[in-house]
């Protein structure tokens, strides 16, 4: 996600919270022709202060504003500069071009765990990364630790081409169901309990039409991801037409894993013609077959 998508996504969430265009351009004191070519991405994405001014007027954490601009907040990035083994993974992270959506999903997970709650996320993958590279040789880069592959983790049988829920509890109640046939040591209830709270398809939504829910549950001992393409878009605050929903269940002792796991994922979604193919793809095997691949050629 670049700058450009910065200025929709900004007019969506005004018009969302009933606020006109002249209206949030007082409240911000500017004037409506600078927010409308802000708007309509003629002006590159604001300034850090006045970024957070703009959440502020919306009723938004900063965050997820910073996030659709792809910038990392102020505390965030003064919290991770600080500790050199965070700095260290989200700098690889960036090299990897693990930008625009990845931002969204630095944001949620913010979300989750709060500024130092991410930042030793990031520092435990970067301890983990460290670790798998003396293990592995030739493991020199975030993705290549084989433990993080999509396709490891995926499971033919938890793939789905069109699925044919209009709201986000049946989807997620429907993947639940289907989960525990494969994992019999959970129920639907811990997963689908915390995935359909009110706040959490904005809070997993990464950008591109592309939700990422995701859990820690001790009962886990091998990452199962599910991946479902939507027949019918549901709808969120974030993102309007949300076309996929990957489930990803992982346990508590491999924080580091599990971030991996997700920036894995937002990586194959993030690249154009894989996206087009997936869209393409006629059944759940064909669908399976084309993230199988993406995710082998990521290496």
């Amino acid at each position: 996600m670049s700058d450009v998508q910065f200025g929709p996504a900004l007019r969506v969430l005004r018009v969302a919270r009933g606020l006109t265009l002249r209206g949030m351009a007082r409240l911000l004191n500017v004037s409506p022709a600078y927010l409308s070519q802000v708007e309509n991405s003629k002006l590159p994405s604001p300034s850090h202060e006045r970024i957070a001014d703009m959440a502020k007027t919306l009723g938004i954490p900063s965050h997820r504003l910073f996030a659709l601009a792809s910038k990392i907040p102020p505390d965030v990035e003064a919290l991770v500069e600080g500790t050199p083994e965070a700095a260290h993974f989200l700098h690889q992270a960036l090299d990897l071009k693990f930008v625009g959506r990845g931002f969204l999903l630095l944001s949620e997970l913010m979300d989750l765990v709060g500024a130092d709650g991410l930042v030793q996320l990031l520092s435990a993958a970067h301890r983990d990364v460290l670790a798998n590279a003396k293990s592995a040789a030739g493991a020199k880069e975030l993705n290549s630790d084989g433990a993080a592959k999509v396709e490891r983790c995926l499971h033919p049988e938890l793939t789905y081409a069109n699925l044919r829920y209009d709201t986000w509890p049946d989807v997620i109640d429907y993947i639940a169901e289907e989960i525990v046939t494969v994992v019999p040591d959970i129920t639907v209830d811990d997963i689908a309990a915390p995935l359909t709270d009110s706040s959490y398809p904005d809070r997993s939504c990464v950008g591109g039409g592309v939700a990422i829910p995701h859990l820690l549950l001790p009962q886990i001992q091998q990452p199962i991801l599910a991946v479902a393409r939507l027949k019918n878009p549901v709808v969120t605050t974030m993102d309007p037409a949300l076309r996929y929903v990957v489930v990803l269940l992982d346990n508590a002792l491999t924080a580091g894993r599990h971030v991996r796991i997700i920036a894995r994922v937002v990586q194959i979604f993030s690249a154009p013609h894989v996206l087009e193919l997936m869209n393409k793809a006629p059944d759940n095997a064909t669908l399976y077959r084309v993230i199988s691949q993406a995710d082998h050629a990521i290496g």
